[in-house]
């Protein structure tokens, strides 16, 4: 009689060489994009090219509240993510190079916008040089969202601080009231903004979510909001764009925006440029994999997502330390 413990060996094996055996491997067959959710709609447009291009691998998104959790997540997970996304490549250079990544691409943009309706109030008389003299005009409406709510509440702080200097004029105060609770001041090392318990006063007001400003400034609550360019194009808003120097977009000025810092209700928050960036971590389980799926993000299609979103890709891509000689091609090496 065959001993019991060859039948189930041999019963293994059979499994196994019909497919119906699960290895311990089989997850590393998976592909697991990592990214904070202010960019969900961008990524997610990646994953549908990826699903049609790669059908038979499965994607599983994994998306933090921001980039700070995103970098604590790759730092405490020994099993390792397949690709890494951020809105600001600073999140990689100074969380994650050179221990967790050793290299990074930057393909794409995003700026901060003043956007509007043509039932906003001066409608038709208010451009890219005297957008500020609109918003300081007395029955004029300006929103921002509160600063703990979302990022682009406290970058539009960051924006209209850096006015005053770029214009030489009080452009802060004349549209933020003291009264908000929301301050201004100089410290040597760079301008302190106080946003810790902000509020609505007058003609300035403090939304709750980028819901309420996106609805508001639609109904004509208010005449302007501060916003990412991406969303007010996304909401059908007009929208006034800024100078370089000021909107966040510009890693040439990236000394510059770090230059203002936000006291916030959840800490002091500092803007590096607003500028897309992606990367495979060192402990990546699936590699090749991951270079599909950036090769993708490079390629047209992953830049007419972009487009789509109205945020402006880099052409060419930048890439930055050992970028993988399989993606080398379509990026300019920094």
């Amino acid at each position: 009689m065959i001993p019991m413990r060859f039948v189930f060996t041999g019963f293994l094996l059979l499994l196994s060489l019909m497919g119906w055996f699960v290895s311990a491997d089989t997850a590393s067959h998976d592909l697991q994009v990592l990214y904070p959710v202010s960019i969900e709609t961008q990524v997610e447009g990646y994953i549908e090219l990826f699903k049609d291009k790669y059908p038979d691998i499965p994607v599983i998104p994994v998306k933090t509240n921001g980039t700070g959790d995103l970098v604590s997540l790759v730092q405490n997970n020994e099993s390792g993510y397949d690709v890494l996304i951020v809105p600001d490549y600073v999140s990689f250079e100074k969380g994650l190079m050179p221990s967790y990544i050793t290299w990074d691409i930057r393909y794409g943009n995003c700026a901060m916008v003043l956007s509007y309706t043509p039932e906003s109030a001066y409608a038709d008389m208010i451009t890219s040089e005297n957008w500020y003299d609109v918003l300081s005009q007395e029955k004029v409406t300006t929103a921002i969202v509160h600063p703990d709510a979302d990022a682009r509440g406290w970058r539009s702080l960051v924006t209209l601080s850096l006015a005053d200097d770029h214009y030489e004029k009080p452009i802060f105060e004349t549209i933020i009231p003291p009264e908000s609770g929301i301050t201004r001041m100089e410290s040597e090392n760079g301008t302190i903004v106080s946003a810790v318990n902000p509020h609505s006063h007058g003609n300035f007001l403090v939304l709750n979510t980028t819901t309420e400003a996106f609805d508001y400034t639609k109904n004509s609550t208010v005449d302007y909001t501060l916003n990412y360019q991406g969303g007010a194009y996304q909401h059908g808003l007009s929208m006034i764009n800024l100078p370089e120097e000021i909107d966040l977009s510009i890693p040439e000025f990236q000394e510059n925006y770090w230059s203002v810092g936000v006291e916030t209700g959840s800490g002091m928050k500092h803007s590096p440029p607003i500028v897309f960036a992606v990367s495979i971590p060192t402990n990546a389980q699936n590699r090749d994999a991951g270079i599909d799926f950036i090769r993708l993000i490079l390629s047209e299609e992953g830049k007419e997502v972009l487009r789509g979103l109205g945020q402006d890709p880099i052409r060419p891509a930048e890439g930055f330390g050992d970028v993988p000689p399989e993606l080398g091609s379509l990026v300019s090496l920094g």
